[in-house]
């Protein structure tokens, strides 16, 4: 498991390298509820079944807003960024309806970042 940092990384995560294939990877975005505990719980079951998978907090941690305001498209960026460099394949997976949100991140990433489907609630 490989925590990751604002200050460091540009944005708050939890990478669980699943059964250590290099294919594809999960983003799996805290829902309306903040944290990390429920996105954290997700990628636990994925890595658990050897895939790897990374919980994204969006806000209300020690690291990020307490509120759900001003999440920018960098913060998803520096993710995608970070796991690109380990991963040739990514899927994002929200808990709740941030879907909305993910799709309008991912409309506005620069071209090639990113090849994967956004899929909200979940595979």
């Amino acid at each position: 498991m490989i925590h990751t940092l604002m200050k460091e990384d540009g944005f708050e995560g939890i990478l669980f390298p699943g059964n250590g294939s290099k294919d594809k990877e999960i983003i799996v975005m805290s829902g309306s509820n903040g944290g990390m505990n429920m996105a954290k719980h997700e990628a636990e079951f994925y890595h658990k079944n050897g895939i790897p998978a990374m919980s994204l907090a969006l806000f209300k941690t020690k690291q990020t807003s307490p509120d759900l305001v001003s999440v920018t498209i960098e913060y998803v960026e520096n993710a995608i960024r970070y796991l690109k460099e380990k991963y040739s394949e990514m899927k994002i997976i929200n808990i709740e309806l941030n879907g909305v949100y993910m799709i309008k991140q991912a409309m506005h990433l620069p071209t090639g970042l990113m090849k994967c489907p956004v899929m909200p609630n979940g595979l």
